[in-house]
């Protein structure tokens, strides 16, 4: 098959012959082919800029011959691969016998394992792709989990047609490349990244006797370094600003980009 995954329906029928007749019965069993799976393993985290991926290569464990899979990232997004975001490559064959080993830079792995041994990465923190070259033959199933990450450059542009609505996110889709020796199998997966430059919330009490309303605003929560920043904010005709009550504070941001209360 040249798919990613593919199903098969296999129906095998019975014949009974008895007495001088017939009784006759089916069954089918599904088997799904699955070379190549792409996932999102952890959502984009607004405070670091990134997102945590999962493949799944071969999980019927057949046999490959030269095999390797290429990750192609959208532009704005970046391999990122370091001491703290390691690529991590595990394998099974039929046996039940596993191995892990993770990768902090592109490079071969030696001295593991022998499901695993000779892989080959390449791409450099940064790159815009990468490939893994898995040992020169396998019947083994590899699960690998990496990073990217959003680039500073796209997420200071402020074009609208990229970050789309209220919460200025965009949706990247990366594809992904499984070359063995027979046809290429490839896939998608997408991950949506999130660039709200501010957002502003209120508090109010009806109940409150001085009628006071709290705002709030969260300016750059992905934290970017910003030029000559000013925030205006322009009242309602029918309310006034309470003296004093400005206040500005810097504070830790959770992944999904809101204040943790740690102001400082």
């Amino acid at each position: 098959t040249n798919q990613a995954s593919a199903p098969q329906a296999f129906k095998n029928d019975v014949v009974l012959s008895y007495n001088g007749t017939t009784a006759n019965s089916s069954a089918t069993k599904t088997y799904t082919l699955e070379m190549l799976n792409k996932s999102v393993a952890t959502g984009y985290n607004i405070g670091d800029h990134t997102v945590k991926w999962q493949l799944v290569v071969n999980r019927n464990m057949l046999p490959m011959t030269g095999s390797s899979v290429t990750d192609t990232l959208q532009a704005g997004m970046a391999f990122l691969i370091d001491a703290d975001h390691p690529l991590t490559i595990a394998a099974e064959d039929s046996s039940k016998t596993t191995a892990s080993h993770s990768l902090t830079s592109e490079g071969t792995i030696s001295g593991v394992n022998a499901l695993i041994n000779d892989t080959v990465l390449t791409g450099a923190n940064g790159s815009s792709s990468f490939t893994l070259a898995f040992p020169t033959t396998s019947s083994s199933e590899f699960t690998i989990t990496y990073w990217t990450k959003v680039t500073d450059d796209r997420l200071i542009d402020t074009d609208a047609a990229f970050w789309t609505g209220t919460n200025k996110q965009h949706i990247f889709t990366n594809t992904v490349k499984l070359v063995t020796g027979k046809s290429p199998v490839s896939t998608t997966s997408t991950g949506t990244a999130k660039n709200p430059v501010i957002s502003k919330t209120h508090d109010y009490n009806a109940s409150n006797p001085y009628e006071i309303i709290n705002w709030t605003a969260v300016v750059n929560p992905a934290q970017m370094a910003l030029t000559n920043g000013l925030v205006t904010d322009t009242l309602n005709g029918n309310l006034e600003l309470v003296d004093g009550s400005v206040k500005l504070a810097s504070t830790d941001i959770d992944a999904a980009g809101q204040p943790t209360g740690n102001e400082t």
